[in-house]
């Protein structure tokens, strides 16, 4: 999605779309409010940023560009829908909105981006990031778990900090989502694919929650992490959200009325 101007039709779409599609990838809690407040929601953001190696340990990230084209907006596949079908327009206009805030500026004619952007949003369980310096033995049940197997000793430290366990947990179940992608715009054809940074927010219960609903302000809370690396799992961030949610019960059926004579 976007307006492709040259040069050469933005590098035939960012050589059609970087030859991949955006992967799956999967989000917040709603919290307990009092009667008469407003309904509040947990929103987790997860974001990194590529650096470059330089030998025994990484460089410092680097300086990104701003000027952008936004070239993508899909939902992931999964085997479960969302509730009802995402407003990609509306998620479009919010993410402009937000990069704008933040000194990030669209390409305009005959301009050539610095960075190209993509969207990728939808439901699904997500790579739990606590396990990250562990061997996992996932076991499919109704409830996901995670059994540990081995870790790193920076693993074995994060297990003995208090609430780790719950964290862990609550982030194998689904969930729902939207990821912003930043790459490299290809100077040649044939160019390997360099993502930059990416920035993932995420949000609980895709079983009764619209993301229609949501997804301004969870573009909201991931947007200051934008080309910025988080240096743990994850930032909760708590925002006030309108009320409705999605009852999905028993399908009935309903007999069709009789014709008037």
């Amino acid at each position: 999605m976007g307006t492709f101007h040259n040069p050469r039709c933005l590098r035939r779409a960012v050589l059609a779309f970087l030859v991949l599609g955006t992967g799956a990838v999967p989000v917040a809690q709603s919290l307990t409010n009092s009667p008469g407040q407003e309904p509040l929601m947990e929103i987790d953001v997860r974001s990194s940023v590529d650096k470059p190696f330089g030998g025994f340990k990484h460089k410092p990230p680097p300086e990104h560009g701003k000027l952008y084209a936004l070239v993508d907006i899909r939902e992931a596949e999964s085997a479960l829908k969302l509730v009802r079908p995402v407003d990609e327009r509306g998620v479009v206009v919010a993410l402009h909105r937000e990069l704008l805030k933040r000194g990030f500026r669209m390409i305009g004619p005959d301009q050539k981006p610095e960075i190209v952007l993509t969207v990728n949003y939808g439901r699904g369980a997500l790579r739990n990031p606590y396990l990250a310096d562990a061997t996992v033995n996932d076991i499919m049940s109704d409830l996901p778990i995670a059994t540990i197997l081995g870790a790193w000793p920076t693993q074995l430290i994060k297990e003995r900090e208090p609430g780790f366990e719950d964290k862990l947990q609550k982030a194998n179940f689904e969930k729902l989502f939207i990821r912003v992608t930043a790459w490299k715009y290809p100077e040649k054809q044939r160019e390997k694919p360099k993502e930059l940074w990416k920035t993932t927010i995420i949000v609980d219960d895709p079983d009764n929650r619209d993301l229609n609903l949501v997804y301004q302000q969870m573009i909201e809370a991931g947007a200051p992490f934008f080309d910025r690396e988080i240096d743990k799992e994850q930032v909760e961030i708590t925002k006030k959200v309108p009320e409705g949610r999605v009852e999905v019960g028993t399908p009935k059926v309903v007999e069709p009325k009789p014709r008037a004579p």
